[in-house]
């Protein structure tokens, strides 16, 4: 089995100056003229920190959700660029990802957080018939409940702090979604 390396110790991120914003979609202003691939008004959602070095131990480990290039020099809405709550950001070419035009810019705005929540999952291998936690119950925890079905047929229970997300859990209960518990943590 292969060793993954440590997860890095990360310093506090948002430090002030520039407009924060993570998950952004929206159509395309302007190409760079070395930038091949892209058009003006063509609609993107754009993975924030997905201008990942390839070199480095996490890359290629396959792990570049820690590459410092990516995480820390170059992510939008992060440190030192700015994201999605500004009027314009520049994005990196290998960032975005084609949006289909039927596809409303709120929907596009979830493509990087569900492809978190469904990448979640693949570490874990088969999980049919398995209980699957998930700990935490934000935007990535709510969506890897569900997408954890997509993967497999596994019984997932999610857990949160938060009495926010016990009362979306109820709203997916109500929709017919049993196999979504949440519980008040035990102090």
């Amino acid at each position: 089995m292969r060793q993954r390396p440590a997860r890095p110790q990360l310093p506090q991120v948002y430090r002030g100056g520039f407009a924060m914003g993570h998950e952004p979609s929206g159509r395309i202003g302007h190409v760079g003229d070395s930038v091949t691939g892209w058009h003006v008004g063509q609609r993107v959602a754009v993975i924030p920190n997905g201008n990942v070095c390839g070199v480095c131990t996490y890359c290629v480990t396959g792990r570049p959700d820690f590459c410092h290039q990516a995480t820390m020099e170059t992510a939008l809405g992060l440190r030192r660029r700015d994201g999605a709550l500004a009027r314009r950001t520049a994005a990196f070419p290998g960032t975005p990802r084609a949006v289909p035009e039927a596809m409303g810019r709120v929907e596009a705005a979830w493509v990087e957080p569900t492809a978190t929540a469904l990448r979640a999952g693949e570490p874990a291998g088969d999980l049919t018939g398995r209980t699957v936690a998930v700990y935490g119950g934000g935007p990535i925890g709510q969506l890897a409940v569900p997408s954890s079905t997509v993967r497999s047929a596994c019984r997932p229970a999610a857990t949160s702090r938060s009495t926010l997300s016990r009362r979306r859990s109820g709203r997916w209960r109500r929709h017919g979604r049993r196999s979504r518990r949440f519980a008040r943590p035990r102090s």
